[in-house]
């Protein structure tokens, strides 16, 4: 491994827990369709995508991991990160580590069936197995990546707004104006366990350097808004499958809203 196992940890936790503020726990890895360091993640549960039903409460997100020395230590303790499609359940992967007491090489991964289990030694020195993922098929894999490409905005066709400095972190959601209509109103919900977590990722990761972006297209008077994070160590494409905002015409009483 080319990090230590504290540096290491700390960057797993970055990525699997306070990337989305522990709301994002389901995690495809292994897409088809995707690279080596990308993985979809998700509150969609694996039945619901499998017999898909717009919701708005779903949400989807892509994320490109662009630390090459954390990936290479991550195919290597956990090589199914690499050569199987699986879905991770990163809540229960994590609190299973964190129970681990000794050398990050001493972890051990099995096949159980469709399960992928992890096997840890805990504080008395005893094994702790837990199922921490399970092998899903390539086309439910797809399907994850389906819901979220209908969503999907072509950034050269959309108008974008930097949207970092309206996030107020204090609060379990955030109302921004978009200012795309010279004669109408929009307003966009950011909920602060939806997306990338502004409040807690950029501090925990410090980061000095990065940038949350809206882009939208109108349908007439309607907007589909997607989300798109950059940063040193992760860029985040997110949408919500089934949402758009509705605008409403600015008049004398509301025109400074």
């Amino acid at each position: 491994m080319f990090n230590s196992d504290k540096d290491f940890i700390k960057q797993l936790k970055l990525l699997f827990s306070s990337l989305f503020s522990r709301a994002m726990t389901k995690v495809v890895v292994g897409c088809p369709e995707l690279k080596d360091n990308e993985f979809i993640f998700s509150n969609i549960k694996l039945e619901e995508i499998q017999m898909y039903e717009p919701d708005p409460a779903f949400f989807i997100h892509r994320v490109e991991v662009l630390e090459t020395q954390f990936m290479n230590d991550l195919f290597e303790l956990f090589p199914f990160f690499k050569d199987t499609c699986c879905l991770l359940y990163s809540d229960k992967f994590l609190s299973t580590i964190g129970k681990h007491v000794v050398k990050l090489s001493e972890i051990q991964v099995f096949m159980n069936n469709e399960n992928i289990d992890i096997c840890v030694i805990t504080s008395n020195k005893t094994p702790l197995v837990v199922t921490c993922a399970e092998i899903i098929s390539e086309h439910d894999a797809l399907q994850y990546k389906r819901v979220f490409d209908s969503a999907l905005i072509d950034p050269m066709c959309a108008t974008a707004q930097d949207i970092t400095d309206s996030i107020d972190v204090k609060s379990d959601y955030s109302v921004i104006d978009l200012n795309f209509f010279k004669d109408r109103i929009c307003k966009f919900v950011h909920p602060a366990k939806g997306y990338v977590s502004i409040k807690e990722y950029p501090n925990k990761a410090v980061l000095l350097d990065f940038s949350y972006t809206a882009y939208a297209i109108n349908d007439k008077t309607s907007l589909r808004v997607n989300t798109v994070f950059k940063s040193p160590s992760v860029n985040v494409t997110s949408v919500q499958p089934s949402m758009i905002w509705f605008t409403k015409p600015k008049n004398k009483e509301n025109e400074n809203e």
